[in-house]
């Protein structure tokens, strides 16, 4: 089962199981087997003490859940039990109103943040790469961990490198190595297409970008600069 998970996934069900039974050691109760008005007191903590929200809880939950049935496979849903169902809903009416000023991305908002790089923001050879990335990134439906490394440290075998990349006249490759949709992690190419605008995402990865990105990190096949990105975001 563990097999079936993608490594941050199971990371994530690791640390919801560990939660769960740092918190029954603290009252000398055993997580297994399945305790439903534990595991509703322990979502009430959560929500209380640890001011999570119910989405967040429902994630710990599918983590508990899974650990449980790594144990016993036919333990039924915790998610679909009536009493954690009917607790869960009356957080979510409990929760204050979110405080998220953050603006979707938008064509509009992509095209003032390469402007901004266009008129001098970072070097030279920083703009260039980081509007290729950003333009890329958008008409390419991608994630940030799809196209950013996970350090400042660059791992050819998670991260992008020049070979991943397939560029022809009217249209561009891109090979990612990880996505969130390839469980199997069996690699996806993403096309993306020239648009003939003056925020074309072919024309920004030509061959100034190839210069860029070799400028910006010499001796590497890397083609993405994380920290100028943090900086931009």
């Amino acid at each position: 089962m563990h097999k079936g998970l993608s490594k941050n996934t199971l990371k994530a069900y690791d640390s919801a199981w560990w939660f769960f039974s740092s918190f029954c050691a603290r009252f000398a109760c055993p997580p297994l087997p399945v305790n439903i008005p534990l595991v509703c007191a322990f979502i009430v903590h959560s929500f209380e003490s640890h001011h999570l929200q119910p989405l967040s809880i429902k994630a710990l939950i599918a983590g508990i859940q899974f650990h449980l049935r790594c144990q016993d496979p036919s333990v039924c849903s915790l998610l679909k039990n009536p009493c954690i169902r009917l607790l869960l809903n009356g957080l979510e009416k409990e929760q204050l109103p979110g405080n998220d000023e953050r603006l979707p991305l938008t064509i509009s908002l992509v095209h003032k943040m390469v402007s901004k790089l266009r008129s001098g923001l970072f070097t030279s050879d920083i703009n260039k790469l980081l509007e290729a990335v950003l333009l890329m990134a958008f008409y390419g439906f991608m994630r940030c961990g799809e196209f950013t490394t996970r350090s400042l440290s660059f791992n050819p075998l998670h991260d992008l490198c020049f070979s991943d990349l397939q560029l022809e006249s009217d249209h561009f490759t891109i090979y990612l190595k990880h996505s969130k949709t390839d469980r199997m992690n069996k690699g996806t190419p993403v096309v993306i297409a020239k648009n003939n605008s003056a925020f074309c995402p072919v024309a920004s990865i030509g061959v100034k970008t190839f210069y860029a990105v070799s400028s910006c990190q010499p001796g590497l096949n890397n083609l993405s600069t994380t920290k100028a990105l943090s900086l931009l975001l």
